[in-house]
């Protein structure tokens, strides 16, 4: 060997052996020897076969004489006998014989395969979870549909995947069309989650009502990348409510005699007949016009005209009942919401011979019923949101918990692993202890908890850890003192805090950040800084509301909102609140 080469193999932790021509050892490392298990004065000048006759006719045999044969080698292979891993690279030499490298690698696959169960735990929870799930990217194309969700459609993920959103939809289509309609609500505000009640469709065209909670997935660097929306069948739900709406109105339409409009159309004569309180809901004084459908399609909405002529004209076609919801715009601009309800009299021969109805003005039940189905939506909104945390907290809440206090043990022993080992195990502990403390952000976030009522030295550190394993930053906390804010000051520095760690991660290249938070009876300070590049206040970019949105928080509250900050100079951001009754005290 090449003059000071074997020190230096010597001192390496890969092992490493010589063969010559005819297999026999001329060469092993200390690590090797360690290793294999084996002395080196006792192995070389012995054949490989000799030292390590199990090896015959195994795959490492194969690998082996292909190197010995002039080709390079480099695979991973397990030793049955001790059951570990181990990658190795085996060069041939000129003249015949080999050199071989190799490396014990199971603690890295043993962490591998920890990684893949817990994928795997994720994976079955969200096919197993009773809602449909979907993430579907900016362009509108779907990329991930549970088995519930296939279900629910009727559609299987081979069909959907890769296919428009608005598939989903009433008449949608297969893709290219513009989903920003869709988006852009949801996309404004990525820091929450956006709940909606739609009407969806099938594969077979049949609709059904679907409960949507919607959010933003955002990459490392707080980007929007894909939405994923969480949705919950409430056709029944609607039905019931459909149901009891048509039982009140039939009910108005029974009690309500001075507040009927009536109409009587004679066909074969062509002669309409009006009440008083036909002409006053239509928006005309008694007698003003000639009672007819032209007078009164007059004064239909013309967004809604088309329908109503349709509805009308088509139950005298087929012989069947008119039933229509519009709206009626008066002359001063006044807009109130109309149900007709119409009956057909045919004669022998089933020629339409007469039509009458009545009308009824819904306009303040519209009002109401708009009010209750918001209410309903959110009431079953929160419901879904509640089991959701629940199933969340039970399983993979629990996973996370377990996979960080692994991590945390493996950390203990991370001196017996190689470098490369004991960085792979310290970004799974990272990880899972800001997956955590995310989950446990998105819990609170699930059942809407009041979020004065979570202690902020919890709702901070689930911060400062999540923005820890978001980036390479190394976050410190400090809550000092056990004084208790005001339930309204409480959130507004908890949400200070949320936005200026979403700062520092977006804007700042930052190595350190850190949050001091010190409490007093009468008072609050708080501090978040970072060790970043810094700005100056001046030439600020005014379309970012992060700085605004914080300061507008803190001048609710009553409370003092400072920037310090030079270029190349870090930042902090200093929040100072003091009761009324003591603010001429000071901050102690």
């Amino acid at each position: 060997m090449p003059q000071g080469l074997p020190e230096i193999m010597e001192r390496i932790h890969d092992g490493c052996f010589a063969c010559d021509a005819a297999w026999r050892f001329t060469y092993l490392n200390a690590a090797a020897e360690r290793i294999l298990g084996v002395r080196r004065d006792e192995v070389v000048g012995r054949t490989h076969w000799e030292v390590f006759p199990s090896m015959v006719g195994t795959t490492l045999e194969h690998e082996y004489r292909r190197a010995a044969a002039g080709e390079t080698g480099d695979f991973e292979f397990c030793s049955e006998p001790s059951g570990r891993w181990f990658h190795s690279r085996c060069f041939p030499m000129d003249g015949g014989g080999m050199v071989v490298y190799f490396e014990d690698i199971t603690e890295r696959k043993s962490t591998e395969d920890a990684l893949r169960e817990r994928e795997k735990l994720y994976r079955e929870l969200v096919e197993h979870v009773n809602s449909a799930i979907i993430r579907w990217s900016r362009d509108g194309s779907i990329t991930f549909v549970n088995e519930r969700a296939q279900r629910l459609f009727g559609w299987t993920a081979e069909e959907l995947l890769g296919q428009s959103v608005t598939l989903l939809l009433p008449e949608g289509g297969a893709g290219g069309e513009d989903v920003s309609h869709l988006i852009d609500d949801i996309l404004a505000c990525p820091e929450r989650y956006v709940n909606n009640v739609n009407v969806n469709a099938r594969k077979d065209g049949s609709l059904l009502w679907v409960a949507w909670t919607n959010r933003v997935l955002v990459d490392e660097h707080g980007e929007a990348r894909e939405v994923l929306v969480v949705g919950n069948d409430v056709t029944e739900l609607m039905a019931a409510q459909a149901a009891q709406r048509e039982s009140e109105e039939r009910l108005t339409l029974a009690l309500a005699g001075g507040a009927i409009a009536t109409w009587d159309y004679q066909i074969e004569s062509d002669k309409v007949a009006w009440n008083d309180q036909h002409y006053r809901m239509l928006g005309y004084v008694v007698g003003e016009v000639e009672p007819s459908f032209e007078s009164f399609h007059a004064r239909v909405h013309p967004e809604d005209a088309q329908r109503v002529a349709d509805a009308f004209f088509g139950s005298l076609e087929r012989g069947g009942d008119y039933r229509a919801g519009f709206r009626v715009l008066w002359p001063d601009g006044t807009v109130r919401w109309i149900d007709a309800y119409g009956h057909l009299v045919t004669n022998a021969a089933g020629a339409p011979q007469r039509s009458y109805g009545v009308m009824l003005d819904v306009t303040e039940k519209k009002h109401a019923d708009r009010l209750d189905l918001e209410r309903s939506t959110e009431r079953a909104a929160q419901v879904e949101r509640s089991r959701l945390a629940r199933d969340l907290q039970d399983s993979v809440t629990h996973a996370l918990f377990a996979a960080s206090l692994k991590a945390e043990a493996l950390m203990l022993s991370s001196d017996t692993f190689s470098p490369e080992t004991a960085r792979t195990i310290e970004e799974l502990r990272r990880l899972s202890r800001g997956a955590l403390a995310q989950m446990r952000t998105m819990l609170l976030e699930l059942r809407s908890e009041p979020l004065e009522e979570v202690p902020l030295r919890q709702l901070l550190r689930n911060l400062v850890e999540a923005a820890e394993s978001r980036t390479s930053i190394n976050v410190g906390l400090a809550v000092r003192g056990e004084g208790q804010p005001p339930a309204p000051v409480h959130v507004a520095l908890y949400r200070i805090v949320e936005e200026a760690l979403n700062n520092v991660a977006r804007h700042s290249k930052a190595t350190r950040a850190w949050v001091e938070l010190d409490l007093a009876p009468e008072s609050a300070r708080l501090i978040v800084g970072d060790d970043g590049h810094g700005f100056d206040p001046a030439q600020a970019d005014p379309s970012h509301l992060g700085l605004r949105s914080m300061r507008e928080r803190a001048e609710e509250v009553g409370a003092e909102f400072t920037v310090v900050t030079h270029a190349d100079e870090g930042t902090a951001i200093v929040v100072v609140w003091q009761r009324a009754s003591s603010a001429t005290a000071g901050f102690r």
